[in-house]
């Protein structure tokens, strides 16, 4: 959630914990989550020239955006040391058109929308009346 345009009193109210995904909806992710990844390269562990750095975890993102590229799916990826993060260089970002997407992909993508603007419209609303009390 962007908080950049939020005054600094209500940034400091909103609650930032992620949101847990419907169980109703876990089946329509996995099987979106595995059509995104026919269409973008695995992810690349950090090497070294002793090889692979030990301890690292492979975080994906996936951001849906409508911008002057078209109606797309950015995905991208961080990797996780001892919960650092370590940008990929070069960083890695793959646009995946909504279109290139199965009808029921293009479904799941919208109600996670509407989940995402319940949870931010909610969370104003709460951090607004934390603020008001």
């Amino acid at each position: 959630m962007d908080t950049a345009r939020a005054g600094e009193a209500v940034a400091g109210k909103i609650v930032k914990a992620d949101v847990a995904v419907a169980a109703d909806l876990t089946p329509k992710v996995k099987v979106l989550w595995e059509e995104i990844t026919h269409h973008v390269p695995p992810p690349k562990p950090a090497d070294t020239a002793l090889g692979p750095i030990k301890g690292q975890e492979l975080v994906e993102h996936v951001n849906h955006s409508e911008t002057s590229q078209g109606d797309t799916l950015e995905w991208t990826y961080e990797i996780m040391l001892d919960r650092n993060g370590i940008t990929p260089k070069p960083q890695v970002f793959e646009r995946v058109p909504l279109a290139d997407l199965s009808p029921k992909s293009r479904e799941t993508v919208a109600e996670l929308d509407a989940l995402t603007t319940r949870t931010v419209n909610q969370r104003y609303v709460d951090a607004m009346q934390r603020l008001s009390k």
